[in-house]
C-alpha cells in the first residue's frame, strides 16, 4: 500500500498555499489586475493630449469668444481706414 503525504506536509515542505479557493473568493485578490491585459482601455485611449486641447479648444463658448476677439479687431483696423467708405459702415 503506498502513502501519500498530506496536503499539509506538502505545503509545509514547499511553502506554497494549495488549497483551492471557492468559487466567490477567488476574485476577492483581483483587485488590482486587469480582466484581460493585453487588451487597450477605450477610456485611456480618449485621453491623449489632443483630445484634451480639442476639448477646449473647439468648445463652442471658446470659439464664441475668439471670433468676438477677431471682430473687434477687424472693426478697429478697418473702422480707421474705411469709415467713409460704404461697405464698411454696417457690422456684419
Amino acid at each position: 500500500m503506498l502513502c501519500y503525504p498530506s496536503i499539509q506536509d506538502l505545503e509545509a515542505a514547499t511553502g506554497v498555499n494549495l488549497k483551492v479557493p471557492k468559487k466567490g473568493e477567488r476574485l476577492k485578490g483581483r483587485k488590482g489586475k486587469k480582466k484581460h491585459p493585453g487588451l487597450t482601455s477605450l477610456k485611456e485611449e480618449a485621453n491623449t493630449t489632443r483630445k484634451r486641447l480639442e476639448k477646449k479648444l473647439f468648445n463652442r463658448s471658446s470659439a464664441k469668444r475668439v471670433a468676438d476677439a477677431l471682430n473687434k479687431t477687424d472693426a478697429a483696423r478697418h473702422g480707421d481706414k474705411f469709415a467713409d467708405q460704404f461697405n464698411y459702415v454696417f457690422k456684419r
